[in-house]
């Protein structure tokens, strides 16, 4: 017979109790879910495009002016179209069947249709006939245009130019101006690939499978997000058919951040990470990144001196015109306070 429990109180069971977890323990990493084209490839289909402005990137034969949107009556009946992507002096057009059409100004390969020469321009959409090493590269999903370039995505993943402006260098980057190049290879049997493109002025991001970001082209109000110290011709252009050298990390806390989605225009980037706040790098001479720019004499201490004189306030404007770069781009593609970081959900 047991010992009878003292003062009336139970005596405790043999039983193990459960321990609770230590909380030095690690949270579990959430995984990532990779992304794929079909996320970003238009689903609409149209069976009429218009246009309106002025040039002859506005597709309609004899006429470079309308004020109001103008049917384009140049394609057969029953063509479909699932793209329309505008450039500085140029227009691309991507059909339900893969088919890309463009018109404009052939300004170093912007218009690369038959019998189109350099420099010239033509006001009628033409398709482009690409070569079979491009054709093996699957249907073209998806287009987009810079001022003076045009980029497409094939639905394997492989990402290719038509031109990169004034490059007088790498030999890639002369044939970039002669006819559509290959920028990065999706090898068989490989995950790994882009599944969104987006075009500044003159450059252009990516977006792959497993949510890294890459960037490519003229980096110099620090839309690549990276150094403007990389003047070497390589690093400042990229040019890897890898995507190797392409990919921008962002590193937070030891581990770097994903994305799920990226967009481009003019002289800047924003992406969106996994958890909903957005970066972006590049010129902000207008707040176009939605962040305030720190002073260059404010960024040593992180706070301000106070009020200054007039005479302080003048010099302090006569410096920020001659830096601009420390005031008006983001060369860096992190978070911070006076950079990168603009919204947080």
């Amino acid at each position: 017979m047991g010992t009878p429990a003292r003062h009336g109180k139970k005596r405790k069971t043999s039983a193990t109790p459960v321990k609770s977890a230590p909380s030095s323990a690690r949270k579990a990493r959430k995984v990532f879910e990779q992304l794929s084209i079909d996320q970003f490839v238009p689903k609409q289909v149209g069976t009429r495009v218009l246009s309106c402005g002025e040039g002859e990137q506005l597709g309609h034969p004899g006429r470079n002016v309308t004020r109001k949107p103008r049917a384009i009556d140049t394609f057969d009946d029953g063509t479909k179209f699932v793209q329309v992507a505008a450039g500085g002096v140029h227009s691309l057009l991507l059909t339900t069947e893969g088919a890309v059409f463009s018109c404009g100004i052939n300004e170093k390969g912007t218009v690369p249709v038959h019998g189109l020469e350099a420099e010239g321009s033509t006001d009628r959409f033409s398709e482009i006939v690409f070569s079979p090493e491009i054709k093996r590269l699957g249907k073209i999903v998806q287009v987009t245009a810079g001022a003076s370039f045009s980029a497409a995505l094939t639905e394997k993943g492989s990402e290719f130019k038509d031109t990169q402006g004034e490059v007088n260098v790498h030999e890639m980057l002369k044939d970039i101006q002669k006819k559509p190049v290959v920028v990065i290879r999706h090898k068989s049997r490989q995950k790994w690939h882009i599944v969104k493109i987006a075009a500044g002025e003159n450059h252009l991001a990516m977006l792959s499978t497993d949510g890294e970001l890459l960037t490519f082209g003229e980096g110099s109000m620090g839309q690549l997000g990276r150094s403007t110290r990389t003047e070497h011709i390589r690093s400042k252009f990229m040019v890897d058919q890898s995507g190797t050298s392409l990919i921008l990390r962002v590193l937070e806390k030891h581990q770097f951040i994903r994305f799920v989605n990226v967009w481009a225009n003019g002289f800047w980037t924003i992406a969106r990470a996994e958890d909903g706040r957005l970066f972006a790098c590049g010129l902000n001479n207008f707040g176009q990144l939605g962040v305030t720019a720190t002073p260059a004499n404010e960024k040593k201490t992180g706070r301000s001196r106070g009020r200054r004189s007039d005479s302080d306030q003048q010099r302090k404007e006569k410096n920020r015109d001659q830096q601009g770069a420390d005031t008006s781009t983001t060369n860096s593609f992190k978070q911070s306070s006076e950079s990168m970081e603009i919204c947080k959900k």
